[in-house]
This record gives structure tokens, sequence and C-alpha cells, in this order.
């Protein structure tokens, strides 16, 4: 859960965003099946929010990275989510 509010940058509706994405991914997943639980993955959300992010890199989704926590981002104008801070500047302040 901490994952996806701090994906969703602690806002209701960004944070809806990727559920829902993620939901629409799932529906198109040809690999998701009745007969497999139907579930919803990890990977799901993962591209859910690549989607929201702007096709973010692997290295800055919060669904994929270890420390998925040192990824900050912003919202723009429109509501997406914009590039996140270079998360090895936000070490080395930290050091």
């Amino acid at each position: 859960m901490l994952r996806l509010m701090h994906g969703g940058i602690w806002r209701f509706g960004t944070t809806v965003h990727i559920i829902k994405n993620a939901l629409e991914k799932s529906l198109w997943d040809k690999s998701w099946s009745r007969d497999r639980g139907g579930l919803l993955t990890v990977e799901h959300f993962a591209q859910g929010y690549k989607r929201l992010a702007r096709n973010c890199p692997d290295e800055t989704n919060v669904f994929t990275v270890k420390e998925w926590h040192l990824i900050q981002r912003e919202v723009d104008d429109k509501g997406r989510l914009v590039d996140p801070a270079s998360v090895k500047r936000r070490r080395s302040r930290s050091e």
C-alpha cells in the first residue's frame, strides 16, 4: 500500500488513476484468465504506473525497483507524473 500511495504522490486522484491503469492492463493481458485466478499482479501496476509516468524506464518505476521510496515525482498541469529527481543525486546529498 505504501508503494502505491508513494507512486501516486499521496494524492487520491493520482493513486486511483494508477489503479485504473493497472486494471486496464490486466484486462488486456492475454495470460490473465479465470483459470489462473484472474489475479491483479505487481506487473500490472508497474505497467499502469509507466503509462501515467509517460513510459518511464524500469529504473524509475516505483513498482519495479527495490529502493522505490527514493523516487520523487511531481505532477504537471495536465495531471501527469513528471520525471523523477535523480536517485544518485538524492543519495549523494544524504551522505
